[in-house]
């Protein structure tokens, strides 16, 4: 698993952006678990990628339909 560790880390040194947490809901008749990321981390991680550099527009811009 140590090897595989390093090896994903090496893969995708941004990777640690993506945790997951767990959260629980009790609505005094049973426990419901659910699970959860930070949008704001997702976001750090899409921005770190290099395949998506090209795509990514990092100021305004104003696009026009037909109508104007």
């Amino acid at each position: 698993m140590h090897m595989l560790e390093n090896y994903l880390q090496r893969l995708d040194s941004y990777g640690q952006y993506l945790q997951g947490f767990e959260g629980k809901v009790d609505d005094n008749q049973r426990t419901l678990c659910f699970f959860y990321h930070n949008i704001l981390d997702y976001v750090t991680y899409l921005l770190h990628q290099i395949a998506y550099r090209d795509d990514f527009i990092h100021a305004p811009r104003r696009e026009y339909d037909l109508d104007g």
